[in-house]
Formats: C-alpha cells, sequence, structure tokens
C-alpha cells in the first residue's frame, strides 16, 4: 500500500489533480500534498485522512467533516471511519487527540460591549468585530490547550454556503434571527487530565467536560461592585449555555447534501447574473453584427 500512495502521491503533484485510491469500494483522492505533519492526505467527502510511517507520530489521523457528523450522526461517523481505516491498515487503536464542543443560542443580543463580563481562565482575549457589531470573540492563544469562541454562525453559513444547519436546529430555529455559537476547542492534554483517551470516553463524558468549560473555565456575569469578578452573578443567557444537552441527533445524508448544494447555488448565483449581465450586450452586438 504504501508503494500506491508513493506513486499517486508523485502523480497528483506532478498533474496538480488528485488521484484516485479504491479502497473496497471507497474512493479516495491521493493529494499531491501533505495533512499537517502527515505526508499522505487522502480526502473524501466524509473528512480527510492523514497517513505516515513516522514512529514520532501515530500511523493514522483521522478529521471528520461536520457535515457528515451531523447528516448520520457521530456514533455511526466513528464507525464508518474504523471500518475504512481497519480495511486500509488492520487493527488500529484510537485515541482521541482534539475535541470540539458547543451549542448554539438564538435570540441571545451579544454585543462588543459586553466583552468585559466574561471571565476566562484564559488571559488572551481577541474580538473581532463588522460595522460595530461583535462577529467573533476568542478566548486563549493558538497554542493553549484549550479555546473558546462564540461567533455569529448565520454570518458564517451565509459566507459558507453550508445552508443545511437549519436541519440540524429544527423547529426551534427562528429564520431571520441570529444565531451565536459558543465553541471549545480542547486538546489531548486536557482530555488526558479528565480521562478521556478514547473516542467512546469522549462521547460519555462530553457533557461532564461541558459543564466545567462553561462553569470553571469561561463564565458570562453580570458586572457588580466586586472586585472579585468570579463572584459575579451569571448571566441568564450563560445558564442556558450551561445546560445544554450536547445530544445532536442526525439530520439525514441526503438533507445535508440538498443544504449544501442550495447554499453553494446561493453564494455562486450573484457572480453568475453578474456574467449573464455582462454577456448579454456582447451576445446582441455579435447577432446585430451578423445581420
Amino acid at each position: 500500500m504504501l508503494a500506491d500512495l508513493e506513486q499517486s502521491k508523485a502523480v497528483a503533484r506532478e498533474t496538480r489533480r488528485p488521484e484516485l485510491l479504491d479502497a473496497g469500494g471507497v474512493l479516495l483522492q491521493v493529494s499531491g500534498t501533505s495533512l499537517n505533519r502527515y505526508p499522505f492526505r487522502l480526502e473524501h467527502q466524509h473528512g480527510l485522512l492523514g497517513l505516515t510511517t513516522s514512529a514520532a507520530l501515530p500511523t493514522v489521523q483521522v478529521q471528520p467533516r461536520a457535515a457528515f457528523l451531523h447528516a448520520v450522526g457521530v456514533e455511526a461517523a466513528l464507525s464508518w471511519w474504523r471500518d475504512l481505516v481497519e480495511l486500509l491498515l488492520g487493527a488500529v487503536e484510537w485515541k482521541v487527540s482534539r475535541l470540539d464542543v458547543y451549542m448554539d443560542s438564538q435570540g441571545w443580543l451579544l454585543s462588543s460591549e459586553d466583552r468585559a463580563a466574561f471571565v476566562a481562565r484564559s488571559a488572551q482575549t481577541v474580538m473581532y468585530e463588522n460595522d460595530a457589531e461583535m462577529q467573533t470573540l476568542m478566548f486563549g492563544s493558538a497554542k493553549s490547550p484549550v479555546k473558546a469562541r462564540i461567533y455569529d454562525k448565520t454570518a458564517e453559513i451565509a459566507k459558507k454556503g453550508t445552508d443545511w444547519w437549519p436541519s440540524v436546529w429544527g423547529d426551534a430555529y427562528r429564520p431571520g434571527t441570529r444565531v451565536l455559537r459558543v465553541e471549545f476547542q480542547v486538546g489531548r492534554q486536557v482530555l488526558k487530565e479528565c480521562g478521556i483517551d478514547k473516542p467512546e470516553q469522549a462521547l460519555e463524558h462530553a457533557p461532564e467536560l461541558w459543564g466545567y468549560l462553561t462553569e470553571k473555565w469561561l463564565s458570562c456575569r453580570i458586572p457588580t461592585e466586586d472586585e472579585t469578578r468570579s463572584r459575579w452573578p451569571v448571566a441568564a443567557e450563560w445558564q442556558q449555555v450551561q445546560q445544554a444537552s450536547l445530544r445532536g441527533g442526525a439530520v439525514g445524508l441526503d438533507r445535508v447534501r440538498a443544504g449544501a448544494v442550495a447554499g453553494d447555488l446561493r453564494r455562486i448565483m450573484p457572480a453568475l447574473r453578474g456574467y449573464v449581465a455582462r454577456a448579454a450586450p456582447c451576445w446582441e452586438r455579435r447577432t446585430s453584427n451578423r445581420r
């Protein structure tokens, strides 16, 4: 298999087009580039797969796509990737290198002025605005073992074309009202300290981890005259964040794909209209010259 990967990567690099690799009926695209520190990058609509022969790294790294996770559910996604990797490599011992947990809140009128209301374990806070409106609030640096983001998910959907998200939110979603995402990214060091090593443990202990992250690591509070900020009352909106169940259901691949197609069309239609508008006068000139 190593020889096939090396040959496919060489061809992909030369032609600047991915090479197809048939893995038991699953077609993977072998890229001419690497995946972070992994020299072999294999792509599928369900996610990314990195492979290496280095003893300094785990042999394989899997990065499932969010669309696949929400389409079939986390357990089914893990099973699909486990079957694929073990078909390629044989028995594999799986470990969690990073865990992202989040909840989405609609109706939370968070503004730039509320930045001072947050109490965080991280000393670094960065805020991004758009027309004086808060778009993203980040806690922690790139190398922090724990990082948090609060950002406008509806704005991201409009930009990326991931129009399948309302299917995930279901009937609770109110079109036209901003959705804010509270998201934590937890590295392996902290996961091990919390007793999380394998994917199954991550699923089992995710609610407990969420409790720690939203109660001890980060919180939004109501400022008072008390100089000890951790004694400020917890804001009602943050209490809702703390109570998130983290139970995400599967919405189906067809609904996710339909939303993705709709999002792609929505993003490219303005450009297509521009092309048609510019092409029409040219076409009229060409046809009039032929008369």
